[in-house]
């Protein structure tokens, strides 16, 4: 495992000291784990971006055939509703 030395404000020291202790964590240990957590957090947020632009496109992309298709449903959905009311007695 390598070494590395950081400079801490001696409160921010004080308070990890305090819950290393809590936890029965020596300094480093703690100061790893929360590291490899925040590290973790980043990456999923990024991953949920990233995710959350791809589904904005994938709605665009389902948007657009929608409207592509428009003329199509035009020409389809009046027949269908027109037997639909016939078979239903419901016709003007």
């Amino acid at each position: 495992m390598t070494k590395i030395s950081i400079s801490l404000p001696g409160e921010l020291l004080a308070e990890i000291d305090e819950l290393a202790e809590q936890r029965k964590l020596a300094r480093s240990a703690l100061v790893r784990e929360s590291l490899e957590r925040l590290l973790n957090e980043e990456h999923q947020q990024r991953t949920l971006a990233r995710a959350r632009e791809l589904y904005a496109c994938v709605a665009a992309e389902d948007m657009a055939l929608a409207e592509a298709h428009l003329p199509l449903t035009v020409e389809t959905i009046p027949p269908y509703l027109a037997s639909t009311a016939e078979k239903e007695g419901t016709t003007s």
